[in-house]
């Protein structure tokens, strides 16, 4: 999926300015943003819900704006709240949609999806009785009937509990590896989005401002990081910077040092140390949390 140019304008005043962004397919990216960023506005702009002022949203390569039908059949989508059908019962529900479906589905394809989002024992009882997060389960499979290419959550996990969250998450991940679908969600979640998205979209004021892969690539060798050493004696070490390192500026610890420094320069390091005869315990990159990042780009605004 791709976004080009994607705006949109209320009242005079732009909710979303002017986004570019692309989801690739086997990845979860994730939409993060404070409070009236416009990421909703921009989800719902994606399936059609509202229509877009200016630019245009790609789905395997259909136009939304131009080639509508043809784009939606690839996407399943849960924006804000699932849309469902309180005095049916969960299968009813996913039946109903299935036959709006060209062709429809097949009630085996139906129970295979409601397995794997773990609502077998409920199924067949009304959706009224249904909690939060079971509502939320049967809206990921309601979106999962037609085995879209494009799966777009807006904050899936509201309800669910730890066991309920960890378990969509392993599902999702499956999907984009396993089953090379596109996923773009948004969580208000920090923590968890670390463990899911393979990146990050940040949106501020309605702009995209800055797209960052969760997980540092531990071959890009110019990319400073935080080092930390386990070593002893730490004294014979403090008195190595100090008479051949001065240049370097390291932060001492009880067990040892940090540094921030780039992944090739920490192999010379330590062969420095040993070769002073310094017991090396443990070398150990910092990776900068997901919370950091989204703190340092927004400037602490809080988060949605």
């Amino acid at each position: 999926m791709e976004l080009r140019h994607v705006t949109k304008i209320i009242n005079g005043k732009r909710i979303v300015d002017n986004v570019s962004l692309t989801v690739n397919k086997g990845e979860v990216l994730g939409l993060l943003g404070p409070n009236g960023a416009g990421k909703t506005t921009t989800m719902r702009m994606m399936v059609g819900l509202s229509g877009l002022t200016e630019g245009d949203v790609l789905i395997e390569g259909h136009s939304i704006k131009q080639s509508y039908s043809q784009a939606i059949s690839h996407v399943g989508a849960i924006i804000e709240n699932p849309d469902l059908y309180p005095f049916l019962s969960g299968y009813h529900n996913l039946l109903h949609y299935a036959n709006m479906m060209p062709g429809g589905v097949p009630a085996r394809d139906i129970y295979a999806i409601v397995e794997q989002v773990q609502l077998s024992e409920r199924i067949h009882d009304k959706v009224g009785t249904y909690s939060l997060g079971m509502r939320q389960r049967l809206g990921l499979a309601q979106a999962l009937l037609h085995k879209p290419s494009v799966l777009i959550l807006d904050e899936p996990t509201n309800g669910l509990d730890p066991k309920g969250i960890h378990e969509l998450r392993t599902y999702l991940r499956m999907l984009a590896k396993e089953q090379d679908v596109a996923v773009l969600i948004s969580s208000h979640q920090l923590a968890e989005m670390q463990l899911i998205c393979d990146r990050v979209a940040i949106m501020q004021h309605g702009r995209l401002v800055d797209v960052a892969s969760v997980h540092a690539t531990d071959t890009d060798e110019s990319q400073q990081r935080v080092v930390h050493f386990t070593v002893e004696p730490l004294e014979q070490v403090q008195q190595l910077f100090r008479d051949e390192l001065p240049e370097m500026a390291p932060q001492w610890k009880l067990d040892g040092f940090t540094l921030t420094l780039g992944r090739d320069h920490i192999p010379a390091l330590v062969a420095r140390l040993a070769a002073k005869g310094i017991n090396i315990f443990e070398v150990h990159a910092e990776q900068q949390s997901l919370e950091a990042i989204y703190l340092e780009v927004t400037k602490g605004v809080a988060h949605s």
